[in-house]
């Protein structure tokens, strides 16, 4: 980079300030507004966002359902708190609880029902291992899961004698459910599914799904790691007993950050699997004395990086900055684009469902005919376009996560690349 990073991410927030309308710090004039419901078409304004992210320009990246690039207002906040902890020697713990704040009223929780992990499968494995499970019982689950989500499950099955059921997750909620419904025994007890799946981007009505599962006694896990931030999140509406995130895919906060809900209902029969300093209520080793907290934050033991919190934090505050409406139509936009132009193409097959109520910025398909790996590899290597394979499922195809530092024109290079490879 031609100039020094402190002094580009300087200019480029000046340019970004302007153009999205921030208020000027100290003086307490309005800088020029800029209309929130033209600029997620607008190539100038999305064009001054990229700039607010770290992303070489000598290729595209299309892979935020995989890991999402942290913008320079996050690493910003994050390099500024971990370098004043370091100088006082202090943990700086006491900085989680507005982060935690934040998040809770982001995703539509209380505050007590939301702890810090270090990524989603962290955030399973916490769930799994807190349910009061027995030999015999069944957990169901769908054909579609995330290894990190899914692997909990397997493990704890294998350990404690419970079953696995399985169903495949159609992208029509009425066949969805009816599948559900066959794969559901009087000795199930769990239902884990992803509100947003990362094999297709299917976006499962997950309040209803969860309404189903409570009036029958079952517990919901809700493994959320390609839906927050992808997609609007509220969870005391969707109603679910558990849900896990990472906050470093669409979230765009830093690496190694997640989050876990535990709802108040949940809570009371909810073991912490993993405790330490922090974990209790009330604890003494004089009288052999432990009684756990009645909260989430359970979970959240020993010493902790509260840089990271904090950047996560940020993140928040980054998509707010745009507007939570704006962030999520630029996203549904930019797919939109996509699904339309893969349409027109002969010899390819989307596999994402094209209504925005069944997704948002995954889009899956295949080139009929082609290895889905030789077409990844020459993505890549030829054309510069990083892409995720979708080998779950044996779906074999090509996943492509649109964010809002992708463009309009990243997408016709993508296309014009594949109308290429079908000629080949």
């Amino acid at each position: 980079m031609g100039l020094n990073r402190r002094t580009f991410f300087r200019q480029a927030l000046g340019s970004f300030l302007f153009l999205s309308g921030w208020r000027s710090r100290g003086t307490g004039a309005s800088l020029p507004a800029y209309s929130a419901q033209t600029s997620r078409q607008d190539a100038r304004f999305w064009s001054m966002v990229r700039k607010l992210f770290p992303l070489s320009e000598d290729r595209i990246y299309f892979n935020a359902g995989g890991l999402g690039p942290t913008p320079y207002p996050v690493l910003e906040a994050m390099d500024a708190l971990r370098q004043k902890l370091e100088s006082i020697g202090e943990t700086g713990h006491h900085y989680h609880e507005p982060v935690r704040r934040k998040v809770a009223h982001f995703l539509g929780a209380d505050p007590e029902e939301i702890a810090f992990t270090r990524n989603a499968t962290e955030g399973m494995n916490f769930i799994a291992r807190g349910i009061p499970l027995q030999r015999g019982d069944e957990i169901v689950t769908t054909t579609h899961e995330h290894p990190g989500g899914a692997m909990p499950w397997l493990a704890l099955a294998s350990e404690k004698g419970l079953q696995i059921r399985l169903f495949e997750p159609d992208n029509d909620p009425e066949i969805f459910m009816a599948n559900l419904k066959r794969a559901v025994t009087p000795k199930t007890r769990v239902l884990m599914f992803s509100h947003v799946t990362c094999t297709l981007g299917t976006v499962f009505q997950a309040r209803e799904i969860c309404a189903w599962a409570k009036a029958r006694r079952i517990i919901s896990v809700i493994d959320g790691a390609q839906a927050i931030g992808q997609i609007p999140v509220q969870l005391t509406d969707i109603g679910c007993d558990f849900y896990t995130a990472s906050g470093h895919k669409w979230l765009l906060g830093p690496k190694e950050t997640g989050i876990v809900y535990i709802s108040k209902s949940a809570r009371p029969d909810f073991q912490p699997s993993f405790v330490g300093a922090y974990s209790d209520q009330r604890y003494s080793l004089d009288d052999l004395a432990l009684e756990f907290r009645r909260d989430a934050i359970v979970n959240e033991y020993g010493t902790r990086d509260a840089a990271k919190v904090w950047g996560l934090g940020a993140a928040i505050d980054f998509i707010q900055s745009l507007g939570q409406r704006t962030y999520f139509r630029r996203i549904q936009h930019l797919s939109g684009v996509l699904k339309s132009s893969l349409q027109s193409l002969h010899g390819v097959e989307l596999l994402t469902p094209l209504t925005k109520e069944q997704s948002a910025g995954i889009v899956t398909f295949r080139l009929i005919g082609r290895d889905y790996r030789d077409v990844s590899r020459q993505l890549m290597q030829q054309y510069r376009i990083r892409v995720r394979n979708v080998s779950e499922h044996q779906i074999n195809a090509i996943r492509v996560s649109l964010h809002i530092y992708n463009s309009e024109k990243e997408i016709n290079r993508l296309i014009n690349a594949l109308e290429t490879m079908l000629k080949g």
